[in-house]
Formats: C-alpha cells, sequence, structure tokens
C-alpha cells in the first residue's frame, strides 16, 4: 500500500484467519507464501502509523494492489459446464454449473485436447469444485452483493502420451 503518510495495513481472509500485519511506511508491504491459502475473498485494513491521541486522524488517500500467483487453468481440457474463475477474468466465458440435490448424480464429460510434440508424456489433474453463491457475505466489510466460494471436493489426475 503507498499513501503520503507512514502506514501499515492488515491482510486478512474475510471469513478468518490468517490475518497479517505488514512492514510500515509510505510503501507497506507484506508477503503470503504457502502450499494452500483459503480461497475467497481478502480484506485490506488501512492504518496510519503513530499516535492517536486525543485528535482523530487525518484522513489520506491511499493506494493498495495485490498480486495472486495460481496455478493456471489448464486449456486442454474443455467441458460442459465452463470454469467460474474463467469466466470471472475471461470475456465470453461461460459457466453454467450443474444444480446437485443431495444423493443425487451427474455425469460431467470432460474432453482433454493434447497439445505438443508425438511422444510428448502430458499430465494434469481435473478438479470438480462445489460452487456456492453466497448473498452478502461480507457485509462486515461493508460490502454488499452476492459473492462466489468455491471448494475443491474431488481431483483426478491423468497422464497420457501424446501419439504421433
Amino acid at each position: 500500500m503507498t499513501a503520503a503518510e507512514p502506514n501499515l495495513f492488515e491482510f486478512a481472509w474475510a471469513l478468518g484467519d490468517p490475518g497479517l500485519l505488514s512492514s510500515t511506511g509510505k510503501t507497506s508491504k507484506v508477503t503470503l507464501t504457502a502450499p494452500d491459502i483459503a480461497p475467497g475473498d481478502w480484506t485490506i485494513q488501512p492504518i496510519l502509523r503513530g499516535p492517536d491521541g486525543v485528535k482523530p486522524v487525518k484522513s489520506v488517500a491511499a493506494t493498495a494492489s495485490a498480486m495472486a500467483v495460481t496455478a493456471p487453468i489448464d486449456a486442454a481440457i474443455t467441458d460442459p459446464t465452463g470454469d467460474l474463475w474463467t469466466e470471472a477474468t475471461t470475456r465470453n466465458a461461460r459457466f453454467s454449473p450443474h444444480i446437485v440435490a443431495p444423493g443425487q448424480t451427474v455425469t460431467i464429460p470432460v474432453v482433454i485436447t493434447p497439445h505438443g510434440a508425438p511422444g510428448t508424456v502430458v499430465s494434469g489433474t481435473v478438479y470438480v469444485s462445489a460452487v456456492s453463491f453466497n448473498q452478502r457475505t461480507l457485509d462486515n466489510f461493508f460490502l454488499t452483493g452476492t459473492y462466489p466460494t468455491t471448494s475443491d471436493v474431488a481431483a483426478f489426475r491423468y497422464i497420457y502420451t501424446i501419439k504421433g
């Protein structure tokens, strides 16, 4: 976060821990690296550094940015449901999930289109995710609307060799 005055901020998962406190300065930073990071919405709570005393702190404009490095979505895999995160980041992408009631079974056909030279060994994972659209999930943070959350419920490894 960058501001005209020394600052710090808390970077936190909206629904609980972890919560991380940044460095302090006109440019403050925090890094989170882990094999698994809680999915969903994260918040940034800016704080001006210094004692408040009896006077309220002055307002200061700040700019925040974030970067996430994740595993890429495998473009070789297609299915009729599409992908929530591709729809969120790609114009004209579609997402039409299956609604599965308790005890119900649904079959989702998946197509893997090989890309590469003959003899190339390709491997990966097909994930099945549960998606919930939660109305007004983040009222505590003054955000309104419907927010998607997802959880991977199954993972299927695949491996094949491209034939010539």
